[in-house]
């Protein structure tokens, strides 16, 4: 359970619930992706949270994605705040959306050198920078002791702005166009809470993880 320490504020970073996805496909940007029967769940279950340990939550912000859309209504619901669309909180771009999951090397290889398909992709350091940018604009929203803002977004979005904050050194350097997931592994699972703590000074203390 989420216990703030006195004086600090909270930036949630929500990772939306489960997508139906019959067909096994890398979505990434795609649009009409919708919550599964147990990513609705996941989402109430996660607003549930957020209710009762979030602390004072003043606003919802969210990528323009269907199934984050959905996520961030649910939430709402349960918090009682409006609903903002950003699109910074947006999934990575990426060449592979569209393709199945499951490796198939010609159809791979035909879209990774599609001069087209290859401008789609985004360097970690440009994500970061967007997501930061979410971050640091929420957390000025946030001026009294307790305040709370949830940033509703994706996968790859969550795991690099955490590791950005954890590891100053992924922000210079050769590491800061590495994927984060290559050398820091954090859980992020469907519907789950990474809840950035900052003292009154905005200074990053650290992490709370929470999964429905």
């Amino acid at each position: 359970m989420l216990v703030p320490m006195s004086g600090e504020r909270l930036i949630h970073l929500v990772r939306h619930g489960e997508v139906d996805n019959p067909r096994h496909l890398s979505y990434g940007r795609l649009p009409g992706f919708q919550l599964s029967e147990l990513g609705i769940n996941q989402a109430e279950t996660t607003g549930e949270y957020l209710r009762q340990t979030g602390g004072n939550i003043l606003g919802l912000w969210c990528s323009p994605l269907d199934r984050t859309r959905q996520t961030a209504a649910i939430i709402a619901d349960r918090l009682e705040v409006p609903v903002e669309v950003d699109a910074r909180l947006i999934e990575v771009g990426s060449w592979r959306d569209g393709l199945p999951r499951r490796l198939s090397p010609v159809t791979y290889a035909r879209q990774y050198f599609d001069k087209d398909s290859r401008a789609l992709s985004e360097r970690p350091i440009d994500l970061v920078a967007r997501l930061r940018a979410v971050v640091q604009a929420a957390l000025a929203r946030c001026e009294n002791p307790g305040d709370a803002f949830a940033l509703i977004t994706h996968q790859s979005p969550v795991w690099h702005t955490r590791v950005s904050f954890e590891r100053p050194d992924f922000l210079t350097g050769a590491v800061s166009n590495i994927a984060a997931w290559l050398f820091a592994r954090a859980p992020c699972d469907v519907g789950s809470v990474t809840t950035l703590r900052f003292d009154a000074k905005g200074h990053f203390v650290g992490v709370q993880y929470f999964a429905p």
